[in-house]
């Protein structure tokens, strides 16, 4: 059953988020700051702008492997759909035999390759 929750632990991580990220870097008090917004909020300094950006890398990476996770939810539906009470079982529908013939023959018609349109 879902729950709403998907839990991504450090292992499942190397094969789904990108070997690449976009980061801000600008001076900022004669050093560099380099700053990463989501899913990771960090930012560092350094004397340059590779030292600033190595330094974000070793965070990132340390938060990972001392268990860091990223949890994505699903909100659920504030409304339901006007139609969600249409959807489901047809076993009370007057036509259903009358319907289920007309697919199966519309099916039959599309297989061998005749064209409504």
């Amino acid at each position: 059953m879902y729950t709403g929750e998907t839990t991504i632990g450090v292992t499942e991580l190397r094969h789904i988020l990108p070997t690449e990220y976009a980061a801000l870097v600008e001076p900022e008090n004669e050093v560099y700051r380099a700053t990463v917004t989501a899913p990771f909020a960090f930012f560092a300094t350094g004397d340059t702008e590779a030292e600033a950006l190595s330094q974000l890398d070793t965070q990132i990476r340390e938060r990972l492997q001392h268990g860091a996770r990223i949890v994505y939810r699903r909100l659920p539906d504030a409304t339901e759909h006007p139609l969600a009470r249409f959807v489901g079982d047809l076993s009370d529908y007057p036509r259903r035999d009358e319907w289920e013939k007309a697919m199966q023959e519309y099916r039959n018609d599309a297989e061998s390759g005749h064209n409504y349109l």
